[in-house]
């Protein structure tokens, strides 16, 4: 997680596999966001994908997001981790 952060910091651009371990973070334990950060990743995610997303292995997990960002659905950055 500290490696990701730190290539945000130096403004390097996140591949879709850095990209869905933050989500994957950001699922497993949303008190790494602020309130807004939390309240714009709800935005995204209906409470019924979310435990759908909780509840998928790791690996599955990243399987459907790289599928979602070829298809252009999901964001380049997740909000509030920017």
């Amino acid at each position: 997680m500290f490696t990701i952060f730190g290539l945000k910091y130096l403004r390097e651009h996140l591949g879709p596999e850095e990209i869905a371990f933050e989500f994957w973070q950001i699922i497993r334990d949303p008190d790494l966001m602020e309130d807004a950060g939390k309240a714009a990743f709800d935005d995204l995610f209906t409470v019924d994908t979310l435990k759908i997303m909780r509840a998928m292995p790791k690996h599955k997990f990243l399987e459907k997001i790289r599928l979602l960002f070829r298809q252009g659905k999901l964001p380049r950055v997740p909000h509030g981790l920017n």
